[in-house]
């Protein structure tokens, strides 16, 4: 399953401080529990170098996601899809600070 967000113009750019640097959280709803951590989630940082994240000069920018968020055999487990119905979380983290290069490398390694 593929999952997408855009920033689009709004009247209040001119007071939003651009690029967008916030982290994007996107969760899969797990809807047998309301346990967080029982939740399928993917997040990305912006790259503030691509036009993805700078002010809309247009109606809006061009899409950024995962092409591959979630695996679709998620989807055949009731606890994902009930009545034909899944939900959908998206989240912008405004606190959370990009890890630098360095600190991803360790990350990663651990």
């Amino acid at each position: 399953m593929s999952l997408f967000f855009v920033i689009m113009r709004g009247e209040y750019d001119w007071n939003l401080q651009w690029p967008f640097k916030f982290k994007v959280i996107f969760s899969l709803i797990n809807q047998s529990t309301m346990n967080d951590k029982d939740h399928m989630k993917r997040f990305c940082w912006p790259d503030a170098t691509t036009e993805c994240f700078k002010c809309p000069g247009i109606n809006m920018n061009v899409p950024y996601g995962f092409s591959k968020c979630f695996p679709l055999d998620k989807f055949e487990q009731d606890q994902f899809v009930q009545n034909d119905t899944m939900f959908i979380k998206v989240q912008f983290d405004i606190l959370a600070e990009k890890p630098s290069k360095i600190s991803r490398l360790k990350d990663s390694l651990v």
